[in-house]
């Protein structure tokens, strides 16, 4: 533990110094700044129920399972933290949780301080992010600990000599919930028997969003009976290798383009470089309208992207070009094939969505453009395989509500 609070220590330290000139680093630093005189008191006669999520991401994992619980534990307090201001950001001001928080830097006095004001007698990690020390304390004041949609890789400390302390705090846990069965099998050589296989939230989760009706009538507009190319959470990377097709297609189809990055450098550095006519989403989203000339779409504010795949038919997903891939399940839900970038190893969806025919790799302007067309072509067939794929998935939520019935429902036990 002690290179492990070093590395704390450390990991606080550079982002002090970086802050003032790096704006996520700001928004963690800032978020966390005297945030203590802040907390709010929990009523005597409530339950505490935490749930850790990294980012946004992992938040619409973890989200139904605070619905189902809101539902059936409506006098219970719900805590949800973040890691990083990309998640905070967006859900801060949802009303679904008690109470949204950055997670204090995990360091034994925070977590010590943290654990203590709040007491959870369950605490909910989501996928990743393992913070021992406050994991310990939740242990330590006699917290259940849950970890959901888990995936395990054999590079991963649990799995070496200097991962012991990892170790110890994955066999902390009452019950870890794996997406699949290379995950079980990887917990198996560790000794670990308190898991089982539930599968992936976010299947769940993407397919309740697209029953919601969160619409936008200028999108339908424009449309009428098209759909668009939707590139969503797109970085540099991938729009260097999109952008000078898109330019040459525009008469054929609409295009939705929505960066990962909306500051204003970036979008302007998109913007340049269109010939195709375009129109920023909050202008139109403030007139009600699109121009009828107008052929791709820039979306330059964030928190629309999910439901904007809604009205698109062939989707490109960025990250896979060593960011990070994005979620390639929210456009899928709506029977979209995905094109994404050729860094995949920590996506087994990807992989899965290849092996199925309905996920496509590209790795170049050219194998983008081949497979662009190609799928083209198919959409009508692939979307039929899409919807089927995405139907078959889902069932995560139920096989981790059916668990935590049995142990806290009275009626269930």
């Amino acid at each position: 533990m002690l290179f492990y609070n070093f590395g704390i220590f450390l990991y606080g330290l550079v982002v002090s110094i970086i802050a003032p000139f790096h704006k996520k680093a700001r928004a963690w630093h800032e978020g966390r700044k005297n945030q203590r005189e802040h907390w709010p008191l929990v009523p005597n006669n409530k339950r505490v129920i935490w749930m850790h999520c990294a980012s946004l991401g992992e938040y619409e994992q973890g989200k139904p399972i605070l619905e189902w619980w809101r539902q059936e534990f409506p006098n219970d307090f719900l805590l949800v933290t973040f890691f990083s201001p990309s998640g905070y950001e967006v859900i801060k001001n949802q009303k679904l949780a008690d109470a949204t928080l950055y997670l204090p830097l995990d360091t034994p006095k925070n977590a010590k301080q943290f654990v203590q004001h709040f007491r959870p007698e369950i605490t909910l990690f989501v996928k990743y992010e393992f913070w021992l020390n406050m994991l310990q304390a939740a242990k330590n004041q006699g917290s259940d600990l849950y970890l959901m949609s888990a995936l395990f890789r054999p590079k991963q400390p649990f799995f070496k000599w200097y991962g012991k302390a990892f170790l110890r705090t994955l066999k902390s846990f009452d019950w870890i919930f794996v997406q699949n069965t290379s995950a079980l099998k990887l917990l198996e050589t560790i000794d670990i028997n308190k898991c089982s296989i539930a599968g992936d939230t976010r299947y769940d989760r993407v397919y309740e969003r697209s029953l919601e009706s969160n619409t936008f009538s200028f999108l339908s507009e424009w449309l009428g009976e098209e759909k668009a190319f939707v590139l969503g959470s797109t970085w540099p990377a991938d729009e260097s290798i999109t952008l000078d097709y898109l330019n040459r297609i525009g008469a054929i189809k609409k295009v939705i383009l929505a960066p990962h990055e909306v500051d204003e450098h970036h979008i302007t550095e998109i913007t340049s470089k269109l010939k195709l006519r375009f129109q920023r989403f909050t202008e139109v989203e403030h007139n009600q309208k699109i121009n009828d000339d107008t052929q791709i779409i820039v979306v330059d504010c964030i928190g629309k992207l999910a439901d904007i795949y809604r009205y698109g038919d062939i989707a490109y997903v960025g990250g896979g070009f060593g960011t990070g891939l994005h979620n390639i399940l929210e456009p899928a839900v709506y029977g979209s094939p995905v094109l994404f970038g050729p860094e995949i190893e920590k996506f087994p969806e990807a992989k899965e969505f290849i092996e199925k025919g309905i996920g496509f790799n590209v790795e170049n302007a050219l194998s983008f453009e081949l497979i662009f067309q190609n799928v083209l072509n198919r959409r009508d067939e692939l979307q039929i395989v899409v919807n089927e794929f995405m139907e078959e998935k889902r069932g995560a939520k139920q096989a981790i509500v059916t668990l935590l019935s049995e142990k806290y429902l009275p009626s269930a036990s």
